[in-house]
């Protein structure tokens, strides 16, 4: 974490992000999960929040780790290695 703040490494958008899709998932799956009921025979709709928030912790940790993981890779050479790179 110590490292993440000083360098100005700030990913607020991971929690935005899960914040929306929880709400949108709370909001339309009711009517997506009904209209389904209805036209399958099959089909028993039940929406439960606990399998959300169960992959929510990883999910956010992925969110910071990959970013993190690549920006460190990237960051062991200088700009000029990497562009001189991609020009051959």
């Amino acid at each position: 974490m110590k490292y993440i703040r000083k360098n100005g490494i700030k990913d607020p958008g991971s929690a935005i992000t899960h914040g929306i899709a929880l709400i949108l998932a709370v909001v339309f799956s009711p009517l997506l999960g009904g209209a389904l009921s209805s036209l399958f025979w099959f089909v028993t709709y039940r929406f439960t929040v606990a399998p959300i928030l169960a992959v929510l912790p990883a999910f956010a940790l992925l969110g910071v780790l990959v970013p993190l993981a690549v920006y460190r890779s990237v960051a062991k050479h200088t700009i000029v290695e990497r562009l001189r790179e991609a020009e051959s």
